[in-house]
């Protein structure tokens, strides 16, 4: 079966199995094809992804979970958007995820962010970022609301515990709930 075959038959069915059986090409193959044509869902990205596939999935779900009337981008407006996941009622968030690491030598344990955005493309309103434990099953013990701005021109966010961005931008899950929805009020009257 060739690539375009494999990609229709699984946007058809969104049934990773059914496509294995019936390409008879290898998993690890269908999967490849699957991934660099943009079209696994979340789900199926958690389950069947790299290590850190998987942990941006689950980012993915958690939003969505929070968030469930929220327009996921990568399964509704073309394949894999570069620089947001969701609208929400008009306001674009990137969803990152990054899991606690422990430096070399002595120092604090801390998780990174990537917030690089692609050129020509709208850019994210904000960021939410799920900071995960060490462990799977994977736990958030961290979230944060982060403004586009503040990591405009950034690749990446270093985050430990008590630091600037820590204090500044940490949010419960309710305060998540509450400060989006005021974002999405200022971003229709043209706010933000």
């Amino acid at each position: 079966m060739k690539a375009p075959e494999i990609i229709e038959l699984y946007e058809q069915t969104h049934d990773m199995n059914r496509v294995y059986q019936e390409c008879n090409v290898p998993h690890k193959i269908v999967y490849m094809i699957l991934n660099k044509a943009g079209v696994l869902d979340a789900q199926t990205r958690l389950r069947s992804g790299s290590d850190n596939t998987r942990k941006g999935a689950f980012g993915e779900v958690e939003f969505q979970r929070i968030f469930p009337d929220a327009l996921n981008c990568n399964d509704t407006k073309g394949r894999n958007n570069p620089n947001y996941d969701f609208d929400y009622h008009g306001l674009l968030i990137d969803v990152k995820t990054g899991a606690r690491q422990k430096p070399r030598g002595d120092g604090h344990d801390f998780w990174t962010l990537k917030v690089a955005t692609a050129k020509g493309h709208p850019k994210p309103h904000v960021f939410v970022g799920f900071l995960l434990g060490k462990q799977v099953p994977y736990k958030v013990n961290h979230i944060l609301l982060i403004p586009q701005a503040v990591a405009d021109g950034q690749t990446g966010l270093n985050v430990t515990e008590g630091n600037a961005v820590m204090r500044e931008y940490e949010v419960t899950e309710e305060e998540l709930k509450q400060q989006i929805k005021e974002l999405v009020e200022y971003a229709k009257e043209g706010w933000i």
